[in-house]
């Protein structure tokens, strides 16, 4: 292997010393690699030769500034390669030679300045396997020395992950970390939000984007976001007093399957008496009932009024007339929210009073309808 190296270097000598025989065909040479490094970090080129023609040998010069702190060469692809680290002549020769194939790799470290650094290769020679000579034009490639953003990533979740459509995403919480090139990392606030508005049924993630030195990295939040609760009520009244939603219009002996009828929902409809659900849609809607209309993670509840009954039992009877006698009377004083409410038989806005106890007993003798 030696011999043949000799012979063919000195063949390589005797053509630039004679200026004969020069390669007539097109062929290249390049570096390939990464040209952007952190401060003090390492990376590679590789030197890459493109050509009609087989080449069998190649011998140039490595420069480089004072940025690049080290320089050092490894042969690829079964090319042997020597190298003047003082000089910084290399050859490099394959016995039976390349047209397009990676020659050599340059391992390069930078100093820990954020700058600019060059890898220059000069005085470029090769030997085709015709021991023909070609001389190719320097190459030059720009080291950048700055830290670059890599990547970024959530590291806090957000608090809310589960969202109502038409919500807005919310960054309560979240954290977005940034990591570099060299390792380091920080938390970035100047982020932009994809998608975040006015969620759709459906969205599973939001995007999270972050420039920096022309630079940008994306990443994802995942979510949730379901449809919204939507219930329409028909033909009874609907009213809010002290942050209490109460359904009012009810009649008295009136079935729970008789408003079930009159919501249009796509929620789930049920009933509690206290803490106990009601199931029996044949039961009496009774003043103090609760309905939930239930969707997902939503919910909305509202208290029922039923007319004229006043003791919670479904119906309008003595016992109620009783009771308002005795509120007016100042004897009862647990008359009060939905109870009070369905006193106002009279329906002028003024609740439990002479009107309202007048008509009340007028009914209860059927002298007046309801």
């Amino acid at each position: 292997m030696k011999k043949s190296f000799i012979i063919i270097f000195l063949v390589l000598i005797m053509s630039i010393l004679m200026g004969t025989c020069v390669i007539a065909t097109e062929t290249t040479i390049n570096l390939e690699g990464s040209t952007t490094v952190p401060p003090g970090g390492t990376s590679t080129l590789n030197l890459k030769i493109s050509s009609e023609e087989t080449i069998g040998v190649i011998s140039g010069k490595i420069e480089y500034d004072s940025n690049i702190d080290n320089i050092i060469l490894s042969a690829k692809n079964n090319w042997t390669v020597t190298y003047n680290s003082e000089t910084g002549v290399f050859n490099a020769y394959k016995a039976e030679g390349a047209k397009i194939e990676e020659i050599m790799e340059i391992k390069y470290t930078v100093s820990d300045t954020v700058s600019l650094g060059t890898i220059k290769v000069d005085d470029i020679k090769m030997v085709n396997i015709n021991y023909e000579l070609k001389s190719v034009e320097s190459i030059t490639k720009e080291i950048n020395i700055q830290k670059v953003i890599e990547k970024i990533q959530i590291t806090n979740q957000p608090i809310k992950m589960q969202y109502i459509e038409g919500q807005n995403f919310d960054t309560t919480g979240m954290k977005v970390t940034a990591t570099y090139n060299d390792g380091t990392t920080k938390e970035i606030t100047e982020y932009t939000i994809t998608n975040g508005e006015s969620l759709s049924v459906g969205q599973t993630s939001v995007t999270i984007s972050y420039k920096e030195n022309g630079v940008t990295k994306t990443t994802t939040q995942a979510i949730t976001v379901e449809e919204k609760l939507k219930a329409n009520l028909k033909n009874y009244g609907a009213t809010e007093e002290n942050g209490v939603k109460y359904i009012e219009n009810i009649r008295p002996n009136t079935k729970i399957q008789g408003l079930i009828e009159n919501i249009e929902t796509n929620g789930t409809i049920k009933f509690y008496k206290g803490d106990a659900e009601i199931t029996n849609i044949n039961s009496k809607m009774q003043t103090g009932m609760t309905i939930k209309i239930i969707l997902g993670n939503q919910e909305t509840s509202c208290t029922l009024v039923v007319k004229g009954d006043l003791n919670g039992d479904g119906e309008m009877g003595d016992i109620d007339l009783l009771r308002l006698v005795r509120y007016q009377a100042g004897l009862d004083t647990n008359l009060n929210g939905a109870y009070l409410k369905a006193a106002d038989i009279y329906k002028d806005g003024t609740c439990a009073d002479n009107k309202d106890l007048l008509k009340i007993a007028r009914v209860l003798a059927g002298l007046e309808v309801l």
